[in-house]
């Protein structure tokens, strides 16, 4: 007979990730993902898992699938950000996947510095994911649930705003370069 595995009273869920998600996340970013911890519908990440080698961590918020990349900067300073990129995540094709000691978009091959990671920028780079944007314990990081659903709707918008225009354009008869 096997085991059964029982829910902790702190509400700790572990979430599990089918295992052809697995693969393909790591196909994507060129590490084995993190297996995520949500309590109560917040992302917790315990600081003892954070290394000087980004780790990413599945999410899906709204039926959308997405990393949180987590990194100890060489300051020692926790970095955070989705793994969406700030200026090609529109195309639908803008995450990341190691190479070396940076982080290449998969749309338009701009690298990234892991230094960079967790810096707002409006460059080709990660989305940034601040320390005012999580809270902050000596053991965890915490990622509100709806700092994660503002986000995602944010950039999900964007690849919205992006496709109507698209569409707009070609029935209006006129061509852009992505039509061509």
């Amino acid at each position: 007979m096997t085991p059964t595995k029982h829910l902790s009273k702190t509400r700790t869920l572990t979430v599990t990730i089918p295992i052809a998600i697995l693969l393909f996340m790591t196909s994507i970013t060129g590490c084995s993902p993190q297996t995520p911890t949500v309590v109560d519908s917040n992302l917790v990440i315990p600081t003892s898992d954070i290394t000087s080698t980004p780790s990413f961590y599945p999410i899906q918020i709204n039926g959308v699938k997405m990393n949180v990349i987590a990194y100890r900067a060489k300051d020692n300073t926790i970095r955070t950000a989705f793994d969406a990129c700030v200026t090609c995540y529109k195309t639908g094709d803008g995450f990341y996947r190691l190479k070396g000691d940076t982080l290449v978009c998969s749309y338009c091959g701009n690298t990234c510095d892991f230094e960079q990671i967790g810096i707002p920028s409006d460059a080709c780079s990660p989305v940034a994911i601040t320390a005012d944007d999580r809270i902050d314990t000596a053991d965890t990081i915490t990622i509100p649930l709806s700092f994660m659903q503002k986000t995602i709707a944010m950039l999900e918008n964007q690849q919205t705003d992006t496709s109507n225009t698209n569409a707009s354009n070609m029935d209006s008869g006129s061509m852009d370069s992505s039509s061509m």
